[in-house]
């Protein structure tokens, strides 16, 4: 990631803005949302989709090509702060975020169901719960789409997640319907 996308970032986050995420070799969208905080590894994104917020996503700096705040975030920006849908979240997720191990475990305090993307990879969706935080992975109790615990548990490696969501409506639907 290039200096002026960092300082970009932070402004955004120091200005509570909107900005747009580019991850040019994982997925043709970009992502928009209001960035909380940044590691040397890691970025906190509120989520937005639709001037919605849609929870929280977490996501590697290595992954992401490049930022912007351009005139349609600014727009987009006076559009929330008028119809006052800012997330009321916001002060509750000041997560560790150094890496991904002291995340997850910061993470498995606060959140029952997450949702872990490997877009690299052929498996590229997990839901479920932190069962095993380690250095190298972790160990996750999957949700099937129909709600259903898995017996078994699943292992993710850090080096193949690409972004990590939470409190966002997908999760917390499994989550309260989950068997």
């Amino acid at each position: 990631m290039e200096l002026k996308d960092e300082k970009i970032i932070n402004e955004c986050i120091t200005g509570q803005q909107q900005l747009s995420i580019e991850r040019e070799e994982i997925d043709d969208d970009a992502i928009a949302g209001i960035p909380i905080s940044k590691s040397d590894k890691l970025l906190l994104v509120e989520y937005i989709y639709d001037f919605n917020f849609d929870g929280f996503k977490v996501l590697p700096l290595n992954t992401i090509s490049s930022v912007k705040r351009s005139e349609i975030e600014v727009y987009h920006d006076e559009i929330i702060k008028k119809e006052g849908i800012r997330c009321k979240h916001i002060e509750i997720y000041k997560l560790s975020i150094d890496n991904w191990e002291v995340f997850f475990k910061d993470l498995a305090c606060k959140e029952k169901v997450i949702d872990i993307s490997l877009e690299k990879l052929e498996e590229a969706f997990y839901v479920g719960k932190i069962v095993l935080v380690t250095n190298e992975y972790i160990e996750l109790q999957e949700i099937s789409p129909l709600g259903e615990w898995d017996i078994e548990n699943t292992i993710v490696y850090y080096h193949d997640i690409t972004m990590v969501s939470f409190k966002n409506r997908y999760s917390l639907m499994l989550e309260k319907y989950c068997k």
